[in-house]
């Protein structure tokens, strides 16, 4: 009897209690998007079928919070095929069984960040993420008003914490920075590009008048969930990056000039290389 032969399969495991239709817990986009990358770039180069991943999560903690984003990311992706939920299916089956771990590969947490990623693949996958947006052609709208020489200025708050020990939140990510800053990296940016047009996108349901007025944005963006935002960010030319791995996202997936707070330890995060940087 002739044996089956069935593809090699590389599973971005986005959250270990994951029911194929929904998953408990979860990161932050960002966040997410490093197995799926990771795996992405496996399958160019070993072949084999990417396990597109169920990116809905139900998770209290946003809610609870009362964020605007509730990172439950349900409705950011088309419906995946029949077959595609077959494949996720039997992932979790091979993870949970152990059987012939030979046909499965999987991919999960942050890894190194982006030293493990490789950025000749950024384009491709930004490309794919785009193609398979719900929104598409919405999305595909938006980008098309966005030029290199513009700036984006990402502001993030949400759960971020204002770090009462510099000391504390020296170098690393997930602390909010001082908007005098903002104001300082952007005019920066606008001596860099004088011509474009600034568009702020925070998480936060009201920044403080006083730093709009200062900041003088064309445009405060309105995106229907974060993938959107993610995208229309990474199609500006110039990004003022808070310490997120969304911001990092944004320039990697554009290939953008970033405005990094000098006390980010940035190349913990990845390869100083990989981005044209400016800190301020």
């Amino acid at each position: 009897m002739k044996e089956i032969t069935r593809p090699l399969l590389h599973f971005p495991v986005l959250s270990r209690a994951d029911f194929v239709f929904f998953r408990l817990r979860g990161s932050g986009l960002g966040n997410l998007l490093f197995p799926l990358y990771r795996a992405y770039q496996a399958r160019q180069l070993q072949g084999g079928l990417l396990v597109f991943p169920q990116f809905l999560q139900l998770k209290p903690g946003p809610l609870m919070r009362r964020e605007p984003d509730a990172r439950a990311y349900g409705d950011i992706f088309q419906a995946r095929t029949a077959k595609e939920v077959m494949h996720h299916a039997r992932a979790l089956w091979l993870l949970h069984t152990g059987k012939d771990e030979r046909q499965l590969r999987i991919y999960e947490g942050l890894g190194r960040h982006f030293h493990e990623l490789s950025p000749a693949l950024r384009a491709d996958f930004r490309r794919s993420l785009i193609q398979r947006y719900r929104q598409s052609q919405r999305l595909q709208q938006a980008l098309s008003k966005i030029h290199e020489e513009d700036i984006a200025v990402h502001i993030r708050r949400g759960d971020f914490a204002a770090s009462t020990n510099p000391m504390a939140a020296q170098g690393t990510m997930n602390f909010i920075i001082e908007d005098e800053w903002y104001v300082l990296a952007t005019e920066l940016a606008r001596q860099r590009s004088p011509s474009g047009k600034v568009r702020v996108f925070t998480d936060s349901s009201e920044l403080p008048p006083s730093l709009l007025k200062a900041l003088k944005p064309n445009e405060i963006d309105q995106s229907p969930d974060a993938l959107h935002s993610l995208m229309k960010m990474s199609g500006h030319g110039t990004i003022v990056t808070s310490r997120s791995s969304f911001s990092l996202w944004a320039a990697y997936l554009g290939n953008s000039h970033a405005f990094v707070n000098r006390d980010f330890d940035i190349e913990r995060y990845m390869p100083i290389e990989t981005l044209d940087i400016s800190r301020c």
